[in-house]
């Protein structure tokens, strides 16, 4: 397992915490079941706690004052490798999201709470949505004695997490934070930007002469796949139970840029109504190969670059089932759709939330991403992670001036490239000098969550050994590493 940069993390935590002001310290704000059964599904069983989570309902005035009178605060309970501490309110969980509330995103429901004020302690095989565990006992305190004494006595009749190394307070409590921000733009980010068809997506088969190519270049580089590597705190994939591997289209970029242009472009130019000449080529990478017990979390893309996009699903194997796509369509409704091989799916990809939360049950699922931006697209985040346009683009997201720093502003995912023959080693330049991030073997990535201007280096061992630096720009995603 890769290292864990303390330092790294903290800068993470700060951009994160805008999300939701009223937060209490160690404490996760959720806003809804699914929200909730992802997040702990983030950490794997054999190191997950239980969650003592309050139930609460802050737009009652007698209910805010009673929760606050509670003093619910993770002062002299146990740290996030032990208990995780969660508060829900019971009442914004219908407003908070643009897309159809559903029953299984009612977390009380689930759980029988109906009283304002509840707090409960939740055993950690609870996993709920994905008919795993959906029916194991919980404990809700009886309003008697001191909450604490309860909760202590409580976690001490369940599972106790292992002990990991590499599975810090500190990396955990950023995965939440990763998790709860994923969450807030699926539910905030798609009102806020244009979309251009009724559904968000559409479903057809892969045309021969697309598949065709894929084929030549997966035939021809196979042989140079590589593990993924991802960014310890990511929680978008289940890498750390699951690996993935890549046959990078990086290995012959004119290959790459010519299946983009002229087998994707028309087909997304055709379903949307926007001109090929207006359809800038961002980004395509696989092919990606998805192994048995993979989840893919469902999120937005990156709203700056990817916005008018395809799956291409190259190849399955082994498959005992299907593995669905589920998506939240524009009509706020949630679907699964599923794929054969030589199939493709076009989306939009970042008003369109979309993934694969249940477990891959099968040997491998091989697909491609491709991704476009229309011509004059310039959206950002703003401090709550919210886009806005500063032309405002076809009259969404103007930006209002308010004088708030804006600590979401600027983020950005890097994905670095070792592509010397030898291993590398990746450092941050923090403030109180280099932080390593990782290592990189040749011809492998490592993806880090970053922002504009902060600035990496390479080194063949120690920080003294500086090869190549890069400092991360507004259009930075891919960072290659070429040379010793």
């Amino acid at each position: 397992m890769m290292a864990f940069s303390a330092t790294a993390a903290s800068v993470v935590v700060v951009c994160f915490m805008g999300l939701f002001k009223t937060m209490e310290a160690g404490t996760v704000n959720f806003v809804s079941a699914i929200h909730f059964q992802d997040l702990i599904r983030d950490t794997p069983y054999r190191l997950r706690p239980p969650t003592l989570m309050a139930f609460t309902n802050m737009s009652d005035q007698a209910c805010a004052e009673d929760f606050a009178e509670l003093k619910f605060r993770n002062s002299g309970l146990p740290d996030r490798r032990k208990l995780l501490i969660g508060r829900y309110d019971m009442e914004a969980q219908y407003s908070y999201q643009w897309f159809n509330f559903t029953e299984e995103m009612d977390l009380p429901m689930q759980l029988g709470v109906n009283k304002c004020n509840s707090l409960v302690m939740i055993p950690p095989e609870f996993t709920g949505r994905y008919g795993e565990n959906d029916t194991l006992d919980h404990v809700i305190w009886d309003g008697s004695g001191d909450w604490k004494s309860w909760a202590m006595d409580s976690i001490a009749t369940m599972h106790q997490p292992e002990e990991d190394p590499d599975w810090t307070t500190q990396r955990l409590s950023t995965r939440d934070q990763v998790e709860t921000r994923t969450h807030m733009r699926i539910s905030k980010v798609p009102a806020k930007l244009p979309m251009w068809t009724e559904l968000g997506y559409k479903k057809l088969p892969m045309p021969d002469e697309m598949y065709n190519a894929l084929k030549a270049f997966y035939d021809k580089h196979q042989h140079q796949r590589k593990v993924e590597v991802w960014d310890p705190v990511s929680t978008q994939l289940n890498f750390h139970e699951s690996k993935m591997t890549m046959v990078s289209l990086d290995h012959d970029h004119q290959e790459k840029t010519r299946i983009a242009n002229t087998y994707v472009r028309p087909l997304l130019s055709n379903w949307t109504g926007i001109p090929e000449t207006d359809l800038d080529f961002r980004s395509f990478y696989g092919l990606r190969e998805y192994y048995r017990g993979n989840e893919l979390r469902v999120h937005l893309d990156v709203i700056k670059t990817h916005v008018i996009s395809a799956i291409l699903n190259f190849d399955q194997e082994g498959m005992d089932e299907d593995w669905p796509l589920e998506v939240i369509n524009h009509r706020g409704e949630r679907e699964l759709i599923t794929m054969q091989p030589r199939e493709v799916i076009l989306y939009e990809s970042a008003t369109l939330p979309h993934g694969r939360p249940f477990a891959l049950k099968g040997d491998r699922f091989t697909s491609a991403f491709c991704h476009f931006q229309p011509k004059g697209w310039d959206f950002v985040e703003d401090t709550d992670g919210l886009p806005y346009s500063p032309t405002d683009y076809k009259g969404f997201g103007k930006r209002q001036v308010t004088g708030v720093p804006t600590p979401m502003q600027g983020l950005r995912r890097a994905r670095f490239r070792n592509l010397a023959d030898t291993d590398a080693k990746l450092f941050w330049q923090g403030t109180s000098g280099p932080v390593l991030q990782g290592a990189v073997k040749s011809g492998e990535d490592l993806l880090v969550d970053t922002f504009e201007g902060h600035k990496f280096f390479w080194s063949d061992g120690s920080a003294a050994g500086r090869k190549q630096e890069h400092t991360i720009a507004t259009d930075s995603i891919y960072v290659h590493y070429d040379e010793m």
